[in-house]
């Protein structure tokens, strides 16, 4: 495969609504992507520019997370794949049962050889927070983060795949990868890779990862990284989806409750099973072909990813603090973390809501949102015009802001 250079034409970090995975796999196209690598083989992106990841994650951030709050085994945890399996006791505390980081010792693996690991950190990081929300809602599947810290001459894992595609941002250092020509087509969560058992193949293709690279891998393709002379820091971007078989599974799972037929139990007492079932099986078939028709308009409530996002919703807690000084004067503008969607209603009315609130208002408010929420910049309150008087206004942002779809600030 020929590795792609990126031609960097403009710097989206830090946060921008939903452009994350434009620039992750920027100069490709999303449409491009998805045609001719998202589940089909691996893409190499070399950028040249080893800033291009610095408003994502850093040492400094690092060095706060390990040190600055409490950690947990196996969240964290030290690999190797030349010195085994490490018991957590070197670098742990048990409290109550469970083991509790200690930072020192932890920082101590990472000088004896051993790989650090941090997995689910999103949670933890908010410029990570805000990478993960924006791609699960790209692409309509929950996502997440894990942060490998890998000092030089050594290899935390040995060849495998993976059971999720990844994402690999390079932030510091450089580590050599591996590509193998053994390719398990889109393994689900019961064919994990086996070290005692799957064959990993011969090397297919061989590189250096560096600061600001982007690397792609499809799930069932088998890869494994090292460090020479260098160590690394970089970050899996794990997408975990679901799949056809999963949502169709779910639907008639859920199904079942409103249709009699799928609670019957087959008859099963003599060897003559067709002749026994094939009215139900009849019956069963068309059901399940009328289900899967209708999944097309419950998809988004099968595939609720969004139950999954954690609003990142940064300066919220402020402006609820500060929401006494909110005037006709205060400027405004739509939250710039937290998505609102505005829908018309019956009767001319509008809905505002995002997956887990919603707010309906009645005609007369229509076109002070539509405009308030079409705003690119901030603008002042008192001079939006509409039909509804200043204390109306007032009273309908006080709303808009205490559920998070509006902020203000004050000159």
């Amino acid at each position: 495969m020929n590795h792609k250079k990126a031609i960097i034409l403009k710097k989206l970090w830090p946060y921008k609504k939903y452009q994350m995975l434009h620039q992750i796999i920027h100069p490709l196209s999303v449409e491009d992507f998805f045609s001719k690598y998202f589940e089909k083989q691996y893409l190499l992106i070399k950028r040249n520019d080893k800033d291009y990841f610095k408003d994502v994650l850093n040492v400094d951030s690092l060095d706060q997370l390990i040190f600055s709050s409490s950690n947990y085994y196996p969240t964290f945890k030290a690999v190797s794949h030349s010195k085994g399996k490490l018991d957590p006791a070197k670098y742990c505390t048990n409290v109550n049962g469970g083991y509790v980081i200690d930072s020192s010792q932890f920082v101590k693996c990472y000088q004896e050889g051993y790989t650090l690991v941090l997995s689910d950190i999103q949670n933890k990081i908010l410029s990570l927070r805000n990478l993960t929300n924006d791609v699960t809602k790209a692409l309509g599947h929950r996502t997440g983060t894990n942060i490998y810290i890998t000092p030089k001459d050594s290899q935390g894992f040995p060849a495998h795949y993976d059971t999720h595609d990844v994402f690999v941002l390079q932030i510091s250092g450089t580590k050599k990868w591996r590509i193998y020509d053994v390719f398990e087509e889109l393994p689900n969560g019961e064919m994990k890779f086996d070290n005692n058992f799957s064959d990993t193949g011969n090397v297919l293709d061989e590189f250096l990862l560096e600061e600001g690279d982007m690397l792609y891998i499809p799930r069932g393709m088998v890869h494994d990284a090292n460090c020479d002379d260098d160590s690394s820091i970089h970050i899996t971007l794990g997408l975990f989806g679901k799949s056809w078989g999963e949502i169709i599974s779910e639907y008639i799972s859920e199904s079942t409750q409103f249709h009699k037929i799928l609670r019957k139990y087959p008859k099963l007492y003599n060897s003559d099973f067709d002749s026994l079932n094939s009215e139900d099986i009849s019956e069963i078939a068309d059901l399940i072909s009328n289900l899967i028709v209708n999944i097309k308009s419950d998809f988004k409530k099968l595939n609720n990813f969004e139950e999954h996002v954690r609003p990142a919703n940064l300066g919220f807690f402020k402006q609820i603090y500060s929401l006494d000084s909110f005037n006709s004067s205060s400027f405004i503008y739509p939250s710039k973390m937290e998505k609102f969607n505005v829908i018309d209603k019956e009767n001319g009315a509008i809905s505002v809501h995002n997956s887990k609130i919603q707010l309906t208002l009645p005609a007369p408010c229509k076109e002070f949102i539509q405009e308030v929420f079409s705003l690119t910049e901030p603008k002042q309150l008192s001079a939006i015009d509409c039909i509804l008087d200043d204390d109306s206004k007032l009273q309908l942002v006080r709303q808009l802001i205490n559920m998070g779809g509006i902020q203000f600030e004050n000159n």
